[in-house]
């Protein structure tokens, strides 16, 4: 009998050091398995390439990398994914003018897709807001090339950026969420379109899908390797060929032996 308690004396103590193993791993530090990304903090990367990534504590550090990215410039995809992910696992902590950040990062991301999968990491009520309502319009214009369309609705009153949405929407500590590089993102996009569509285009024409005219436009024209020129009397926009966006080329290899593999699993 003593011999069977003595036993389960050491089982015990067993599991207990055991116990305190595990908790002494989990409080290590976990190192990421992916190299740091250029303009990431490697406070950010820890969080979001390792487990941390579902800590609710953190969110007050991605969300002070989103306005970072704001005054910076710069766009951090899987950081932002990672934010709007706790935000989905804590409905409560989700913070409108945050989301609205991150969209705005991610519109200027286009061509990317990077717009739609934010999207498809909000709540029902989110999708609600107002701020996420009138991105969403403004994304769809983009997408649909109703450039002239998208200006309007960006810069309109109610818009993004006109002033009532700001004044109603937006306290003072958060005017500095406004991306102010956005609209040189967009038509920087909106430019490789029209690179891509056309050899030439009234001056018109690309005054409203940039919403440039005069001194402005030919500075963007220059820009972007452009040229305005008189063509039968009319402003002509004139894109060499050397502007036009180069076609990707790709050539896959198969080597033989693997074509036989192939050829002989059909058979």
């Amino acid at each position: 009998m003593e011999y069977d308690e003595e036993r389960l004396s050491q089982a015990d103590n067993q599991e207990y050091n055991q116990d305190d193993q595990y908790e002494e791993e989990a409080q290590e530090p976990v190192e990421p398995l992916v190299p740091c990304p250029p303009n990431r903090p490697m406070e950010i990367h820890h969080i979001v390439d390792t487990v941390n990534r579902y800590n609710h504590n953190l969110i007050p550090n991605l969300v002070e990398y989103v306005q970072d990215q704001l005054v910076n410039d710069h766009f951090d995809r899987d950081a932002n994914l990672a934010l709007l992910k706790l935000y989905q696992f804590n409905p409560d902590r989700a913070d409108a003018p945050v989301v609205s950040a991150i969209l705005q990062l991610a519109l200027g991301a286009l061509p990317d897709v990077d717009f739609s999968l934010c999207l498809a990491l909000l709540s029902k009520p989110m999708l609600t807001d107002r701020a996420v309502q009138a991105l969403c319009a403004c994304h769809a214009a983009l997408e649909s090339a109703h450039y002239k369309s998208f200006w309007q609705q960006w810069n309109a009153k109610s818009g993004p950026k006109g002033s009532d949405f700001v004044t109603s929407e937006m306290s003072a500590a958060d005017s500095e969420s406004v991306y102010e590089a956005l609209d040189a993102r967009i038509r920087r996009f909106i430019s490789g379109s029209i690179s891509l569509t056309f050899q030439s285009l009234a001056a018109a024409h690309v005054e409203e899908y940039l919403a440039l005219s005069g001194a402005d436009l030919a500075q963007w024209a220059e820009t972007m390797g452009w040229t305005i020129a008189d063509v039968n009397g009319e402003k002509t926009v004139q894109i060499p060929e050397s502007a036009h966006p180069a076609p990707v080329i790709v050539r896959e290899q198969l080597a033989i032996t693997n074509l036989t593999k192939i050829l002989s699993m059909t058979a």
